[in-house]
């Protein structure tokens, strides 16, 4: 196969891609005050979010998934358990893994990246049990920097970010809310995280306009702001 020197599937990805934890998004199993004595986090990559949730809290087994075997390996060492597999052909039952076995279920920047992010979504929420939570954090595709880039004609893929090259989906508040129902859960809780640096006190609950470059956005309430402004959603959703 020929070399397109402008496909951004071959740009590589920086090391630190797979080594992070999500302070913002921990913080909700304290905030919330939810069970975490069996977990299961898909995508869990070298297991950083696993190793800081492990010295918060006291969790009794840790299980992830994860399809990049090198990121996998590390996690192996701060996990109980890495099985390295593919989501879209791998499902539950196939890795062995328990009908109601988990409290809580982990999807940190994962779901995006999925073919079929709403049926593999469903699939996994059977391993929780009754009453049992999903900690999810979900791009949004709706942010200033995208609506910005189209104005001017742009839609340029990136290592990271929200036009992450491997990300499959593209989500919205709306879409989000429907990922989640689909799959029976009840948002619980929703928070965003941001870019930059946001003023929240400056938001007006209507009549507030947002302007960069040629775009120019009016009488906007409250809600409309944020939704603009949010990097990434964090959702809290509870098993039905």
């Amino acid at each position: 196969m020929s070399h397109h020197p402008h496909n951004p599937l071959n740009l590589d990805k920086e090391t630190s891609y797979y080594e992070f934890s999500r302070p913002e998004v921990i913080k909700e199993i304290t905030r919330l005050n939810l069970p975490c004595q069996r977990i299961l986090e898909l995508g869990c990559s070298t297991g950083a979010t696993a190793k800081a949730i492990r010295e918060l809290y006291r969790v009794d087994y840790y299980e992830g998934i994860e399809l990049n075997a090198t990121a996998a390996k590390v996690a192996a060492d701060r996990l109980n358990k890495v099985q390295i597999a593919n989501l879209e052909t791998s499902s539950p039952a196939a890795l062995g893994l328990p009908v109601a076995g988990f409290d809580l279920l982990i999807c940190l920047d994962i779901l995006e990246h999925l073919y079929d992010p709403w049926s593999i979504l469903s699939a996994y929420t059977e391993c929780l049990q009754p009453g049992g939570h999903l900690l999810a954090s979900i791009p949004n595709i709706q942010h200033l920097t995208i609506l910005d880039g189209l104005v001017k004609g742009e839609w340029r893929y990136t290592t990271a970010g929200l036009l992450d090259a491997t990300h499959l989906r593209f989500f919205t508040l709306g879409s989000i809310r429907e990922l989640l129902s689909g799959a029976g859960l009840k948002i619980v809780s929703q928070s965003m995280s941001f870019l930059n640096a946001v003023d929240l006190s400056s938001i007006l609950d209507s009549g507030n306009q947002i302007r960069l470059g040629k775009l120019h956005l009016v009488d906007l309430n409250r809600q409309e702001v944020l939704q603009f402004l949010a990097y990434q959603y964090i959702l809290v959703a509870q098993k039905l």
